[in-house]
């Protein structure tokens, strides 16, 4: 539960930060790719208000999250959960480390170009 609050509030800073700055691009990982650490980094806010944004940019983020397929699922988790190489990733899921590579930036621009759809519809 404690992550799922985490994720929540790291998604409403996001959102609040693309009102507040009027940015069209809405960014689900760090410079790093590292989606956890961005989470932990970005997590702790003041107001309720900062907390409430960030939970429902969460919940959208998670909906399309959860409409990945099972193997887009696993890549994501193995990378950014269990902090997997994309060599380790490939050998785990019997695929090439370049085609590893190519999935998790589809998976990523997939999540963020579905999450900037559902926030224009706001």
């Amino acid at each position: 539960m404690l992550n799922y609050t985490i994720a929540v509030n790291v998604s409403k800073d996001m959102l609040r930060q693309k009102i507040k700055n009027k940015s069209k691009i809405v960014y689900l990982f760090d410079k790093d790719s590292s989606m956890l650490d961005y989470i932990h980094k970005t997590a702790w806010v003041d107001s309720i208000e900062e907390q409430y944004v960030k939970r429902e940019m969460l919940k959208d983020i998670l909906v399309h999250i959860d409409k990945l397929s099972l193997e887009e699922k696993q890549i994501l988790y193995l990378k950014h959960y269990e902090n997997y190489t994309y060599f380790e990733i490939a050998k785990h899921m019997n695929m090439k480390q370049s085609t590893v590579g190519m999935k998790l930036l589809r998976i990523k621009e997939k999540i963020a170009s579905r999450t900037k759809e559902s926030t224009c519809q706001l």
